[in-house]
């Protein structure tokens, strides 16, 4: 909008309060119509000042998205640095904690593990399943510490099932700490479910 036009809208209004309705009924709507056509106008300087404030207000909402577009990138690279960590059972993670803690170094650490005791049998028959290269993307990437697989165990008195020998079925006694270690473990519900109604045993779980 312009000066002008600002010009005219005043000369409307004097029109109006000076106009003889009687006279002239036709012009005087007009400019009725045309006054409640631009009842919502502003001058050049309300205009401009509206402008600059709706930039600004622009500027800020355009900064907010970019921020959370950021943001938003951020979270899922994480994510992906996240799902690309190799995934390590809880033991061996310990294991590295433990040697790390204590200042040794990655070999030292790897080394140790087939100087270590039946206590870590685990850790032993997972490393023998060539899982060295995790292992060291482990200790020097960092690593995600896989969930804990359910166990179960087919129970018959104070016998555990071992395993079959032809047709027959092998226990292990509970005689103290250490026996279930000898015990078969299964990690389906269904499978120690079969075995347990064929032995007439019921299954327990970790």
């Amino acid at each position: 909008m312009t000066k002008t036009f600002e010009e005219e809208l005043l000369l409307c209004n004097t029109y109006i309060a000076h106009k003889n309705l009687d006279n002239d009924m036709q012009d005087t709507v007009r400019v009725y119509e045309l006054k409640n056509k631009f009842k919502d106008w502003h001058s050049d300087e309300e205009f401009q000042k509206l402008k600059i404030e709706n930039e600004v207000l622009k500027s800020d909402l355009d900064k907010s998205e970019c921020d959370l577009y950021h943001a938003n990138e951020n979270l899922k690279l994480i994510e992906d640095l996240k799902n690309a960590l190799p995934v390590i059972p809880q033991f061996v993670a310990e294991w590295i904690e433990s040697y790390k803690s204590s200042g040794d170094t990655m070999f030292f650490a790897m080394t140790a593990i087939s100087r270590a005791s039946n206590y870590f049998n685990d850790l032993k028959d997972w490393w023998n399943q060539n899982n060295d290269e995790i292992f060291a993307r482990a200790w020097l990437d960092g690593y995600t510490v896989e969930k804990p697989k359910e166990k179960y165990w087919v129970k018959l008195g104070i016998l555990y099932f071992k395993c079959w020998d032809e047709i027959d079925a092998v226990f292990v006694v509970n005689n103290g700490p250490g026996f279930i270690d000898s015990a078969r473990v299964f990690e389906k519900r269904e499978d120690a479910d079969e075995v347990a109604e064929l032995v007439g045993g019921k299954v327990v779980k970790d």
